[in-house]
Formats: structure tokens, C-alpha cells, sequence
């Protein structure tokens, strides 16, 4: 990042490591196990491997000032590995321009415009999508040490693809065009050690090339975090996959499974 901040600025690099001794960054290593569920019967269960990176760089809160172009931004990257449904997932998302709102309190508010990008391989579809748009970041303060984060952007997405079941010119076996995207997460901590969360996104497709119709998918996360340190905790998480594709020229598809996943995560920054 000094790197790129010389690049960018052009001024010495050696003068972005004396003002940031301590760069502003959490990273996160998760391992454990993921139970797929299909057809909404919980009894099916396969457990396999599942790990997970993540990457957040600056803490929107406590910024004093206005952002500049991924002042923050986050990368999470997730793997399941099963011999017949391995899952992966690639979500990346960075502030290209933001500015502050204020609140009563302590409580802090970010109003910006957010680049992204998401992938995503399951048993139900493989969506990528690339998107920018309007986001709203909040932090709110209780008693007793709690804290209440959440996210919200809509998004325009410039161009993705979602792969078909039935196979076009050239062996083609995919939508692509336009769409958009919403995206919400909340997180809810007791005493720093406690931490329930929600993550939602929705996507939709408008096919220009492929199949004549539109393309609906979601994921849906819900879990609970126990920190037994600041760099150690325990984790159960339960996901959700969606579809309904509605197509001019061939039946519609409509399909869903899920996960249930319990993994240990480490952390250092």
C-alpha cells in the first residue's frame, strides 16, 4: 500500500511508513467443517473441510477525516472441499469516495460509492459479477462495551455472467449482461466477545447473451462468533443458496440448498 500511495501521489514512500507505524489491517484464518444439506432435508449431511481468508484494511470508524480511494475495503475468500459439491466464494469490496455523517453520541455513519466483486460456485448456480454503487457503513455504541455494525449498498452491476443448464452456439453454457446487486450485513457484539451476524446478498441478471429472461440468486449467512481471546474464537455459521431463473424459451428453474458450517478463526493485525 506505501507503494501504491507513492505511485499515486508521488511523494516519498519513506513518509507513509513514519505516519503509519502501525498499519490499520485485521486478517483472519478460519478451518473447520461444512455440512451440506440438500433438498431441505437436514438429516443428509456430508461434512468436509472448509477454510476461509479474510482481509480488512482500515477501520471506517475511526477515520478523522474524508476517505480517499480504499482508505477501506475488505477481501473474503472461502473453500469447501468435496469430492461431488466443492463451494467457493470470493467476495472483495472497497470505498472508492466517502464522507462522514453525523450522529448523536458516539455513534459513527459513512455515506460512499463502493467497487466490488463476488464469485461464487455451488451446487445451485456460478454467478461472478463486478459492480459499483451507493453504500451506507454504520457504527452504533451501547452500554456495557456493544457494538452494532451494519452495511448497505445497491449496486449496479456492469457486466456478470451465471452459468445455464442448457447449452447455446458454441458450447456456450452461460448468461452474461447487466443487473444489479444489494447487499446488507450486520454484526452485533456483546462485551467483545460475543458477536452475532447477518449477511445478505441479492443478485439479478439480465441476460443479453444466452438464455432470453431474467436470473435471480441470493446467499444468506446467519451465525454466532464466541472470542475466547482477541485472536481466537469459535464459530457456527448457516448459509443459504438461491435460484429462480425465468426464461422466454425454456421452463423456469427454481432450486435451493444449504450449509451448515462450525470453524475456528485466527486473528492478528
Amino acid at each position: 500500500m506505501n507503494g501504491l500511495n507513492r505511485l499515486i501521489y508521488g511523494k516519498d514512500v519513506h513518509s507513509f511508513r513514519v505516519k503509519n507505524k502501525h498499519p490499520d489491517y485485521n486478517i483472519n484464518f478460519s478451518g473447520g467443517l461444512n455440512g451440506i444439506i440438500f433438498d431441505e432435508d437436514f438429516s443428509q449431511k456430508s461434512p468436509h473441510l472448509y477454510f476461509r481468508f479474510y482481509l480488512q484494511y482500515g477501520r471506517y470508524a475511526e477515520i478523522k477525516r474524508n476517505y480517499k480511494p480504499f482508505d477501506y475495503f475488505e477481501t473474503e475468500v472461502g473453500l469447501s472441499l468435496a469430492q461431488f459439491n466443492t463451494i467457493v466464494g470470493i467476495h472483495s469490496s472497497g470505498l472508492l469516495l466517502g464522507k462522514k455523517i453525523r450522529l448523536k453520541s458516539k455513534n459513527r455513519a459513512v455515506i460512499g460509492i463502493f467497487q466490488s466483486f463476488d464469485f461464487l460456485d455451488n451446487r445451485i448456480y456460478k454467478i461472478s459479477a463486478t459492480a459499483v454503487g451507493a453504500g451506507f457503513l454504520s457504527r452504533s455504541y451501547f452500554k456495557q462495551k456493544n457494538i452494532w455494525d451494519n452495511t448497505l449498498t445497491v449496486s449496479i452491476i456492469a457486466m456478470g455472467g451465471l452459468n445455464l443448464q442448457h447449452v447455446f452456439e458454441g458450447g456456450r453454457d452461460y448468461n452474461l449482461g447487466p443487473g444489479a446487486k444489494i447487499k446488507y450485513e450486520s454484526y452485533f457484539s456483546f462485551f467483545k466477545q460475543l458477536g452475532f451476524f447477518l449477511k445478505y446478498k441479492y443478485y439479478w441478471i439480465y441476460p443479453l447473451k444466452g438464455a432470453r429472461g431474467n436470473e435471480y440468486v441470493d446467499i444468506l449467512r446467519l451465525g454466532a462468533q464466541f472470542k475466547i481471546t482477541y485472536a481466537h474464537s469459535f464459530n457456527i455459521e448457516f448459509i443459504e443458496y438461491d435460484r429462480w431463473s425465468n426464461y422466454t424459451d425454456f421452463p423456469d428453474l427454481q432450486d435451493n440448498t444449504y450449509a451448515m458450517r462450525i470453524y475456528y478463526s485466527y486473528s492478528f493485525n
